[in-house]
C-alpha cells in the first residue's frame, strides 16, 4: 500500500471476485455502468485524473481481511494493477458519516489509501465520507461507498476520489491526460497551446462548471479556449480546453488545469513545463558596415537631407540584419557639409519624433555620434534634421533581439556587463598614431574562459592634439580595415565618441580590436573600457529600447538642476519612474554639452561609488557637442555628473535601458545585486602597432 494508508492486507485475506473480466475500454466507452457498482475514481494535482470501473478495466477483485478492511484491486488492459482501501479508526466500525484521515490509524483518524505505478500520496489530512454500509450477518461489509478528498505531503498535492463496491450509490469521474510543454524561454509570450481532452465515465451526466489554473506555477500557464464549461456531458461525451505556457521562472515548472462540476466532482490534468534562458535584448555585433550615406545614394537616397526634412532608412533585412524580431540597432552616425548648426533626430519610424537630439553639428564640420534606437516592427528608424542642409552616413555595427525566435538562426546573442571605467590606452604615454597607421590592442583577461565568453567590448574613443583633420576608425582588428568611420576630428580639436566593438581572436586566442588613423594627420588616441558583451549565461544585462525623451535639460530646470553644471561641479539626477522598470540598471541615450564658458570635459558615473578618472565628452568653449552614454544607476536609481570646467549647460536623452537578467520576477531578489559572475576587468592589455 502507498505510504498514505497504514491497513495491510494479508496473505489471509479474503479475495471476492466481483465478476468476470469486463469489455475493453474501447468496446464499452459510452456504455453507462448498471448496479451494483464496483469502482474507484482517483483524482491528483500531479497525476493524470483516473476512473476504474468494468468498462475501463480488465478485470477487479475485492479484499476484505478483518473488520472493516477494504481493499478494491483493478488490472488495466496493459497488466498494471491499482488499488484502493480504506480503514477505519482503531476500534470503530464504519458507519455513514464524515471521518478525519491523518497520516495513519488512530482512534480518530481513518485512512484512505491509493496504490499506482503513479499514485502516490502521504497524506497531512483529509476527509472520507461513507455514503453506504452494508454488512452480512457476521458483520462482514457486503457494500460500501464512500469519497475521500486529502491532501498530501512531498510535493503530490491534493487527492480525492470515490470507492464503490457492490454499491447502489452511483460515480462519475474524468479520464484526461498530462500536457507536457516544450522548453521556452522566460517571460517572452504564450507558446503554441497544447489541448487536453477529458472524457467523462460514470453512471450519470456531468456538467462542468469552471476551469481554472492552480498549483505552484500557475502565472505561468493560461486558459485559451474552453469547450467543457456549460456542456452537459453523457458517459463516453469529451470536451477540451486549451492551454498555453509562458514559463515566469527558470527550470522544471508544473501547474494543473482544475476542472469541476456543477455536483461536485473536481478532477486535475497535470501541466508540465521547462522556463529557459532568453535570448530577448541580447547584442549581435556585427561587421561594421555602411547602410546610409547620401553622398553616394546607399541606403536609398541620394543628396543632402534639408531643413527640417525627414528620411526612413530600412536597418532591418539589410547588412545581416533579420527583417522581424528586432528590438534596435547600434548606429555610428556622421554628418558631414552642413551648411548651418543643427541636430539630426533618429528614432524609431513608427512612433513621433521627440524634442531630443542624436548628433549635433556645425556648419562645415563633420561629426560623428554612436545612437541605440528602437526599430519600428518593420525593421525602420526616421531621421530628421532640424535645420540648414548636411549629408548623412550611418554606420551600422550591431543589433539588438526582441525575442528568442532568431535564437536558431542567429545564436541567442551577448549581454552586457558594467564596469567601473577605466582607461586602457593612452598614446601619450608612448607616442601619436602616425598618418595612415594601424594599431592593434589585445585585450586580455589571462582565463580562457573569459578569454572565449566576450564578443564585444563598449569604449569611449578620445582623440586629441590632431594637427590635421581626418578620423579613426575601431573594428574587430581583422583582416583589412573597414569603409567605415567611428570618430571624426578637427585640427588641435579634443573630442569623443562611444563605441560597441566587435572582438576577434588572435593567434593566441586573445581577444583584440583595431585602431586605424585613416588620415593624414598625427593624433593621439585614448581608450577608456566602460563595458563588456558576454556569452557566459550568467547573470548580465539586456537591452529594453523606450521611446525616445529628454530627462534632463540644465537650462530649464528638467531634471531638478539649473541652469548649468558648475566648474568643478558634481550633480546628481533621478531616472524617471515613467523610464524604469524594477530590473534597470543603466541608461542607454545622449549626453550634450551645451555651450560651455570654458573647454572642458564631462563625467558619468553611477552614485553611490567613486568618480572614475575618465572622461565622457569632450567639448570646446561655445561649442554643442553630444556624446552616446551607457550611465549606470545607483541603487537609487540615480547618476552622477561632474563637469571639470567653467559652466556648461547639460542635456540628456534616454533611448533606451539596459535590464538586469535573470528579471525579478523570473526569481531574481534585487536588480542592485551582483552581476558579475566573473571579473570581467581585463588583466593585461598590449598595443601592437603595425
Amino acid at each position: 500500500m502507498s505510504r498514505l494508508g497504514v491497513a495491510v492486507m494479508t496473505a489471509a485475506a479474503l479475495v471476492l471476485c466481483l465478476g468476470a473480466a469486463a469489455t475493453t475500454p474501447a468496446a464499452a466507452a459510452a456504455a453507462a455502468v448498471g448496479a451494483p457498482y464496483n469502482a474507484f475514481t482517483v483524482n491528483q494535482t500531479t497525476s493524470v485524473p483516473v476512473v476504474l470501473d468494468s468498462t475501463t478495466t480488465t478485470s477487479m477483485e475485492a479484499g476484505n481481511s478483518w473488520g472493516d478492511d477494504l481493499r478494491l484491486t483493478a488490472t488495466l488492459a496493459d497488466g498494471t494493477r491499482m488499488a484502493v482501501s480504506a480503514l477505519p479508526p482503531v476500534g470503530q466500525r464504519f458507519t455513514p458519516g464524515t471521518y478525519a484521515v491523518g497520516n495513519g490509524i488512530d482512534s480518530t483518524h481513518a485512512a484512505a489509501s491509493v496504490d499506482g505505478p503513479t499514485y502516490t500520496c502521504s497524506t497531512t489530512g483529509g476527509v472520507l465520507t461513507v455514503l453506504e454500509v452494508g454488512r452480512s450477518d457476521e458483520g462482514r461489509i457486503t457494500s460500501f461507498a464512500g469519497d475521500f478528498d486529502q491532501s498530501c505531503d512531498y510535493g503530490v498535492g491534493r487527492q480525492s476520489g470515490q470507492i464503490r463496491w457492490n454499491s447502489a450509490v452511483g460515480y462519475a469521474g474524468f479520464r484526461g491526460a498530462r500536457a507536457q510543454f516544450p522548453a521556452q524561454p522566460i517571460l517572452e509570450g504564450p507558446g503554441t497551446p497544447i489541448t487536453l481532452s477529458v472524457t467523462a465515465l460514470g453512471t450519470h451526466p456531468l456538467s462542468p462548471t469552471s476551469a481554472h489554473i492552480s498549483g505552484d506555477s500557475l502565472g505561468s500557464f493560461a486558459i485559451k479556449v474552453d469547450t467543457c464549461a456549460g456542456r452537459t456531458l453523457q458517459t463516453g461525451d469529451s470536451c477540451t480546453i486549451s492551454v498555453a505556457m509562458t514559463p515566469m521562472a527558470f527550470g522544471p515548472i508544473s501547474a494543473s488545469l482544475e476542472l469541476s462540476t456543477a455536483d461536485g466532482v473536481t478532477t486535475y490534468l497535470p501541466l508540465d513545463g521547462t522556463g529557459e534562458a532568453s535570448s530577448r535584448g541580447t547584442l549581435h555585433p556585427v561587421e561594421a558596415q555602411r547602410v546610409l550615406d547620401t553622398r553616394r545614394g546607399t541606403g536609398g537616397r541620394l543628396g543632402p537631407l534639408g531643413a527640417g526634412q525627414t528620411m526612413t532608412l530600412a536597418v532591418g533585412g539589410v547588412g545581416g540584419i533579420p527583417p522581424t524580431n528586432v528590438a534596435g540597432v547600434v548606429l555610428n552616425m556622421t554628418v558631414t557639409q552642413p551648411s548651418a548648426s543643427g541636430y539630426l533626430t533618429v528614432y524609431p519610424a513608427d512612433r513621433p519624433r521627440a524634442v531630443v537630439s542624436s548628433l549635433n553639428f556645425q556648419p562645415g564640420k563633420t561629426v560623428a555620434n554612436l545612437v541605440t534606437v528602437p526599430v519600428s516592427a518593420d525593421g525602420k528608424v526616421k531621421i530628421t534634421n532640424s535645420s540648414g542642409s548636411t549629408h548623412v552616413i550611418a554606420d551600422l555595427l550591431g543589433f539588438y533581439t526582441s525575442s528568442s525566435a532568431l535564437a536558431a538562426s542567429v545564436g541567442t546573442g551577448s549581454q552586457y556587463q558594467t564596469l567601473t571605467p577605466r582607461r586602457i590606452f593612452d598614446s601619450r604615454q608612448f607616442q601619436p598614431l602616425h598618418p595612415q597607421e594601424v594599431l592593434r590592442i589585445d585585450v586580455d583577461w589571462f582565463h580562457p574562459e573569459l578569454n572565449a565568453a566576450v564578443t564585444g567590448i563598449v569604449v569611449n574613443l578620445t582623440a586629441t592634439s590632431p594637427d590635421a583633420p581626418g578620423y579613426l576608425t575601431v573594428w574587430d582588428g581583422a583582416g583589412r580595415v573597414p569603409a567605415t568611420s567611428t570618430l571624426n576630428f578637427a585640427s588641435r580639436e579634443t573630442v569623443a565618441n562611444l563605441a560597441v566593438v566587435r572582438l576577434s581572436r588572435g593567434a593566441n586566442g586573445v581577444p583584440m580590436i583595431g585602431i586605424a588613423n585613416s588620415s593624414g594627420a598625427y593624433v593621439h588616441v585614448l581608450v577608456d573600457l566602460v563595458g563588456v558583451y558576454e556569452q557566459s549565461g550568467g547573470t548580465g544585462l539586456r537591452y529594453r529600447g523606450v521611446s525616445p525623451r529628454r530627462i534632463v535639460d540644465t537650462r530649464s530646470g528638467l531634471g531638478g538642476v539649473s541652469p548649468a553644471l558648475p566648474s568643478q561641479g558634481t550633480r546628481s539626477f533621478t531616472a524617471p519612474a515613467t523610464t524604469m522598470t524594477q530590473d534597470t540598471v543603466a541608461l542607454i541615450g545622449n549626453l550634450t554639452a551645451a555651450k560651455p564658458t570654458a573647454s572642458t570635459y564631462l563625467t558619468a558615473w553611477s552614485t553611490g561609488t567613486s568618480r572614475p578618472d575618465v572622461s565622457t565628452l569632450n567639448a570646446g568653449a561655445g561649442t554643442i557637442v553630444a556624446n552616446a552614454v551607457m550611465a549606470p544607476l545607483g541603487s537609487d536609481a540615480r547618476f552622477n555628473l561632474y563637469n571639470n570646467r567653467g559652466s556648461t549647460p547639460t542635456l540628456v536623452d534616454v533611448m533606451g535601458t539596459m535590464e538586469f537578467y535573470p528579471p525579478r520576477s523570473a526569481g531574481s531578489t534585487a536588480a542592485s545585486q551582483q552581476l558579475h559572475t566573473y571579473d570581467w576587468t581585463p588583466w593585461l592589455v598590449t598595443p601592437r602597432r603595425l
